[in-house]
């Protein structure tokens, strides 16, 4: 049980996971600066609306109201439900709007569903190789 807890916390291995599976860099936080710089420049896609610049879950669809929850999207309020439910971030840490908008994204159709992460990649044999000069 020890691997597999080392694997979910060793940087280099996260690293390999998602450099083979980048639909899944949006749930990674970044530093409240980073977010602050990201968000100066972003802008966010016609079809979604901010209701709140603060509270990662305030995104919803322009029509959301008019788009009920089908077999491949999921409706507003259960994707916001979803984002809620996410782990919370370090001190110091937080989401950028863009990250928001890739993982409303990510929840509205059901990619959590759909895509399952690179199984070719075996990260408990991943060979770690330092070259020094």
């Amino acid at each position: 049980m020890l691997l597999y807890r080392h694997v979910a916390r060793c940087p280099n291995a996260m690293q390999i996971f998602l450099n083979f599976n980048s639909i899944y860099w949006c749930f990674i936080p970044i530093t409240i600066d980073e977010a602050t710089e990201q968000n100066q420049n972003y802008i966010l896609p016609s079809s979604l609306v901010l209701l709140d610049t603060i509270y990662p879950t305030s995104i919803r669809s322009r029509d959301g109201q008019l788009i009920p929850e089908t077999f491949d999207r999921r409706s507003d309020e259960t994707v916001r439900s979803c984002m809620r439910n996410l782990p919370s971030v370090p001190l110091g840490y937080t989401f950028s709007i863009r990250q928001r908008v890739k993982q409303f994204q990510y929840f509205k159709g059901k990619l959590d569903c759909k895509i399952k992460p690179d199984q070719t990649i075996d990260l408990l044999n991943v060979t770690i190789i330092a070259l020094c000069k």
